[in-house]
């Protein structure tokens, strides 16, 4: 009893979430919309903001107080969409190998071709390459998770947004954008000082 208590302290109870999510901005579901399509860039049957609006609402997941309805359900979404990647990985592995975790011979002889080396090395370096960009761009939405006007700059270049649709979408003028742009490159560079730009 004691914990639940202390549950319903730190997190907000289902009604209360249940209110939260009814009175979320059409601005925050914009945002929310292009997280989504971020995260499931691999999957275009996914229903990440739904799945997290649902399980939210059901009390599946808790809220913490003090978040946005934007920040948490980006949270939840992002944990969501890191268990499909898990699911989906494993599933991958599962279909291309026999129970010794050996290469099936199907599998074996479709990949060959004149150079098989060349294109397992290439294969690897592009995974390799993918995997280090996402987590590069998890980290950084991450560290800007609470900043409004940076989330939409950022998700806006990921989409490949011009800096007019990106002021459009947002509202901002051009000092706001430019200041959010400096505030972002002060901050990327103070967490990630190997990775500065010229």
């Amino acid at each position: 009893m004691k914990e639940k208590a202390e549950a319903e302290g730190t997190h907000l109870t289902v009604e209360e979430a249940r209110q939260a999510l009814a009175s979320i901005s059409r601005a925050d579901m914009i945002r929310l919309r292009k997280a989504e399509i971020w995260w499931s860039r691999d999957n275009d049957n996914s229903m990440l903001l739904v799945d997290a609006i649902t399980k939210t609402w059901d009390g599946v997941r808790s809220w913490k107080r003090g978040m946005t309805p934007f920040t948490h359900l980006y949270g939840v979404m992002k944990s969501l969409a890191s268990n499909d990647y898990k699911k989906t990985k494993k599933n991958k592995t599962d279909s291309i190998t026999d129970d010794a975790g050996n290469e099936k011979p199907k599998i074996s002889a479709q990949i060959s071709t004149p150079s098989p080396e060349t294109l397992m090395i290439e294969r690897e370096q592009k995974q390799k390459r993918e995997k280090e960009a996402k987590e590069l761009a998890d980290q950084v939405l991450e560290l800007f998770a609470d900043d409004d006007n940076a989330m939409w700059v950022l998700m806006g270049e990921m989409d490949g947004q011009s800096a007019e649709e990106i002021r459009e979408l947002s509202g901002m003028d051009q000092t706001q954008y430019n200041s959010t742009r400096r505030r972002i490159r002060r901050k990327l560079d103070r967490y990630f000082p190997d990775k500065k730009k010229t």
